[in-house]
């Protein structure tokens, strides 16, 4: 195949590619029976931009085209429902939803080809744009039947996008099982490298699990937390949990640990604990990573650090990283060599790092295998390797700076961690954090990001409202805030934008579906955490917090997949169903059990509540449409999985 060059001073103001309108899409009045070409390019993303000027400007690429397809363009801020379907199409065919989106479907809308930006030529082996519509052009009518008899088996559903919020329920539905379908039984979170735990989507799974008794996810993420800590992903010295694995099995991770992810662990073991079949464990381990985040990432005041860095100031890892040497010259115990094979350490090393050795084991199983009492492996094994760190100064290195979305988020894991196992120590901890944020990161009712430039605070971010806001209703919610500092209104005044009807991004000033998808962590679920967040804190019982939760869905651009991995439990918001009122009349330990079951604080008639999303055939996933005051299913669900709540016990 023959290369071309296309200079972009060829291109003119308009596209020499003829475009049918969205509305011909939504209508279905195609003039023939070709292929459809589906083209989202948004002005703001500059890949769509380039390939505008590159194919649709290009009089060749332009001709090819006309000659094979029936091409369609759309406008995402004219039809932005429309444009979400089509990152939900990319995403499925793709693995990744952003723009460019361009699509081939078949006339009834059936989409079979996906791709982002492609030049106008390519290849044999990486062919162009025009190169894939000349060879399906030419060949559509001799493939036709084998493409449907594909799409026949290939589940995603057919382009369909005329849709409101309200079927973002049967859309997320289908995201939950494709996520499921990808899913590592073996260990964990989803079958590829780098690994990441994913604590949002798995923190969802639990709510779901939770109400449900759907036994099978219960078991994938009791299983996944367990091989993390046999595969020394979870530190089995010191405890707390690494950023990533480089492996699938959690063997290769690298070494920082995060604040944020370690409150994540926390806030799933709080979720564990209280709802799985192998509850007494992870309660022995949430109290050990609750000790590790007290203990080792302890910061100035009452917050936390931000990060553990993965060196000592000599050489990446060396906290984390033994030679077997090393380890016999260390331990005295008469079985060393049972205790090495169950930390698979070897001669030659065991990781990336040649003849060194991370330890890889279960601090609650090696007891059994080693026939050894937990105060005999403590004593014998664990305190020994901890010590020689400390002496050798092989510690991690502390990354004081605190964030304030970060230490609230901490907060509200320990709330977590309180409401699992009711040991007031961690409610002090969450109590503790909030006096502080509100006596150093407060400026009135405006919160300070105290992530600095130049040493100097910057206002807050949206996550930051959104954060303390969500820590202060839940303290609330338990009697433990008498009087909320009003920071929501703040909010609103500061990112709320009145004609793009969507919270902006404070650092650019641009709302949220401008801005190109997945490539700034700032923005990742910042609409609908805050929208959440607004709608809980104005009260359950007020429509303007439902009328902005129900304006930003309709804008928002993400696919329902991206916000269930990312941010959780927000995928909530999705489906406008029914909600539940559980108002401070019950049992003040049912309210703050809510953390556990996904439900979210709020006030009905200006007293404390939580609102519990039900579904008439999946439970948590709601929108305020009828109010009950108390379901009793509810609570029954609540008994069945800590029944010392029952009778008042």
């Amino acid at each position: 195949m023959s290369e071309k060059k296309w200079n972009w001073s060829q291109g003119g103001e308009k596209s020499l590619t003829r475009f049918l309108s969205a509305k011909t899409l939504l209508q279905g009045g195609f003039p023939n029976e070709r292929p459809l070409l589906i083209a989202v390019l948004p002005t703001w993303s500059f890949p769509s931009t380039r390939m505008k000027r590159e194919s649709f400007d290009n009089p060749d690429v332009a001709r090819t085209i006309h000659s094979f397809m029936n091409p369609i363009l759309i406008n995402p801020a004219e039809y932005p429902p429309l444009a979400r379907r089509a990152l939900e199409v990319m995403s499925e065919f793709v693995g990744i939803a952003s723009f460019p989106a361009i699509i081939l479907s078949l006339p009834n809308r059936h989409p079979f080809l996906a791709f982002h930006y492609l030049p106008p030529y390519g290849t044999e082996k990486n062919p162009g744009l025009s190169d894939i519509v000349l060879r399906i052009g030419e060949s559509f009518d001799r493939a036709r039947k084998t493409i449907e008899k594909q799409i026949l088996e290939f589940p995603f559903q057919a382009i369909d996008y005329q849709r409101e919020a309200e079927d973002d329920m049967t859309l997320m539905q289908y995201f939950l099982t494709q996520i499921l379908t990808e899913y590592d039984d073996a260990n964990g979170a989803f079958a590829k490298s780098p690994k990441f735990p994913f604590y949002p989507l798995h923190s969802f799974l639990w709510d779901y699990y939770a109400y449900t008794g759907a036994r099978v996810l219960g078991l994938k993420i009791t299983r996944m937390l367990h091989r993390m800590r046999q595969q020394g992903f979870v530190d089995p010295l010191r405890g707390g949990v690494f950023r990533v694995s480089y492996k699938k099995d959690w063997t290769e991770p690298s070494f920082e640990k995060l604040l944020v992810d370690n409150a994540w662990y926390l806030r799933l073991l709080a979720q564990a604990s209280f709802v799985s079949e192998d509850r007494e464990v992870f309660t022995r381990e949430l109290r050990r990573q609750a000790e590790f985040i007290q203990k080792e990432m302890k910061g100035v005041g009452q917050f936390f650090a931000h990060a553990l860095l993965p060196h000592s100031g000599r050489e990446e890892g060396e906290p984390y990283l033994w030679s077997i040497d090393e380890l016999r010259s260390i331990l005295s115990i008469e079985n060393i060599d049972e205790f090495l094979f169950y930390a698979q350490v070897k001669d030659v090393g065991n990781c990336r790092f040649g003849g060194k050795n991370i330890l890889r084991f279960d601090p609650f199983q090696i007891s059994s295998y080693l026939e050894m009492s937990h105060f005999e492996v403590k004593n014998n094994i664990l305190d020994p390797l901890v010590e020689y760190l400390q002496e050798n100064e092989r510690n991690p290195i502390l990354d004081l700076q605190p964030i304030t979305f970060e230490q609230a988020f901490v907060a509200l894991s320990f709330l977590a961690a309180y409401a699992a196992t009711e040991v007031n120590d961690f409610l002090a901890v969450t109590r503790n954090i909030y006096r502080d944020l509100k006596d150093k990161f407060l400026d009135g009712n405006q919160i300070i990001h105290t992530y600095t430039q130049n040493g100097d605070p910057i206002p807050g971010f949206p996550e930051d409202y959104a954060a303390f806001e969500q820590l202060q209703l839940y303290l609330e919610l338990i009697g433990e805030v008498d009087s909320r500092v009003d920071v929501m209104d703040e909010a609103f005044r500061q990112f709320w934008s009145e004609s793009a009807r969507v919270f902006k991004d404070s650092s650019e000033n641009m709302w949220l579906g401008k801005r190109y998808p997945y490539t700034d962590e700032l923005i990742e679920g910042l609409n609908p955490l805050l929208a959440l967040t607004y709608e809980a804190s104005i009260g359950a019982n007020k429509p303007e917090g439902t009328k902005t939760r129900h304006d930003i869905l309709t804008k928002f651009t993400k696919p329902a997949r991206y916000e269930i991995e990312r941010i959780g439990g927000f995928a909530k918001l999705a489906s406008p169903r029914d909600v539940w009122i559980i108002d401070g009349d019950q049992d003040p330990r049912v309210l703050s059990k809510a953390i556990l079951i996904g439900a979210i604080p709020t006030t009905w008639k200006n007293n404390p509540a939580v609102m519990v999303f039900h579904d008439s055939e999946v439970p948590y996933i709601a929108h305020k449409t009828t109010v009950e005051t108390l379901h009793q299913s509810f609570l029954d669900r609540l008994h069945e999985t800590n029944p010392s709540l029952q009778n008042g016990n």
